[in-house]
């Protein structure tokens, strides 16, 4: 036969059925020990563990952990007090909502009201976890803290630099990588997409305080940009300072193809100048004449057939036509489609090298004016002798 203990005390029941024990409590059904009531009326501690001084306090309204903490009262919301000197913290459970939380308080005085805490951790029940906060409409939600908090909302250590999230009082942020010569990635994925800024944002390179839409700041002797094709081939362009003997220093806009200079905006007129010196040339020969060529060429009035809703008209040449003429002019290429077929031959032409070209031809019109102009000289010589002649003189 089991032997029944009841012990009545001053305070309240204890009792010890089976080897599990209540205390407050007639029948002891859930655990070997349960504890209901409070420590004393009105107090909302229901057990304290430690010494007379510091320790653990469990409470009930709502299911509470202290930590160098109690309440003495059954204020809902109610912070307690501190237990010892020091520093405090609570960690409890909402069973109406399902969020599990940590209050973390200041350093305080024993038996002292502790002041609003902060709050550490808030895990929702669907297990959203915001830190120093209580919203928890994401996965993870970090609040930054205070103003002498002056590294932000978030650090992530690396072996050598470190990524901060709202960094400092301007709330900056800063992503790195954890050592010199790491790289950063951003949304390194087949297809994927970069947005940067919005209607009216700023975008420094190498400037942290951009004034222009896409600003860069160019290292010395460093191309500014470069756009590389799956050969490695690339076109780059960077800015130089230079020092000419009629304007002075400026700054002017170079173009390189494979590190190699190829053409300059000149800073005091902004004119495309192409390198042109003798030393920089080979296997140099005159030209052919052009007078009889330029001609046949054909000048038509076209629209163009894509992207010209307006049906604007332009004036020139068909590329076609100037093949056979000038073939140094005209050049195929493959990258061009018409109505989403591709054009693998399609014709393109330098506009530009008819300026050489119509020079060459004034040249040729100049000896032949002046060929005309020595032969008219002759005729009027042969003229005056002829007359001469009939005159008897």
């Amino acid at each position: 036969m089991k032997q029944v203990l009841f012990l009545i005390l001053a305070t309240g029941c204890l009792s010890v059925s089976a080897q599990n024990v209540g205390i407050g409590l007639n029948a002891v059904t859930r655990g070997k020990l349960e504890v209901d009531g409070v420590a004393f009326p009105g107090s909302a501690t229901m057990a304290l563990f430690g010494s007379e001084n510091n320790g653990v306090s469990f409470q009930r309204n709502w299911p509470t952990i202290g930590f160098n903490q109690y309440r003495d009262d059954v204020v809902p919301g109610s912070q307690g007090k501190y237990m010892a000197n020091g520093y405090a913290a609570i960690q409890y459970f909402d069973y109406n909502s399902g969020s599990y939380a940590f209050d973390m308080f200041p350093s305080g005085n024993a038996n002292a009201s502790t002041p609003g805490g902060v709050r550490a951790i808030t895990i929702a029940n669907n297990g959203n976890t915001g830190i120093r906060t209580d919203y928890t409409n994401a996965t993870l939600v970090v609040a930054r803290g205070d103003a002498a908090n002056v590294d932000g909302s978030v650090v992530f250590a690396g072996t050598t630099h470190w990524s901060h999230f709202n960094y400092y009082t301007n709330e900056d942020t800063y992503i790195r990588s954890g050592k010199d010569g790491g790289t950063v990635y951003i949304n390194k994925i087949p297809n994927g997409k970069v947005l940067a800024g919005t209607t009216s944002s700023h975008i420094g390179i190498n400037n942290h305080n951009p004034f222009y839409t896409i600003e860069v700041w160019q290292p010395n002797g460093a191309k500014a940009f470069t756009m590389v094709d799956a050969y490695n081939y690339r076109w780059s362009m960077a800015v130089n300072w230079i020092n000419t003997l009629n304007n002075g220093m400026g700054m002017v806009l170079d173009l390189y193809y494979n590190n190699v200079g190829k053409s300059r905006f000149r800073y005091w007129d902004g004119a495309l100048v192409v390198l042109s010196d003798e030393r920089l040339k080979k296997e140099i020969e005159p030209m052919d004449p052009v007078l009889e060529k330029l001609k046949k060429l054909k000048t038509v009035r076209y629209e163009m057939a894509r992207n010209n809703p307006r049906h604007e008209q332009s004036i020139g040449m068909i590329a076609q036509d100037v093949k056979p003429l000038f073939p140094l002019m005209v050049h195929q290429v493959t990258d061009h489609n018409r109505n989403g077929q591709p054009i693998n031959d399609a014709h393109v032409m330098d506009y530009s090298s008819f300026g050489v070209i119509a020079i060459k031809a004034l040249q040729e019109q100049e000896k032949e004016i002046i060929a005309l102009q020595a032969q008219k000289q002759q005729l009027i010589s042969q003229l005056e002798q002829l007359e001469k002649r009939l005159s008897g003189n």
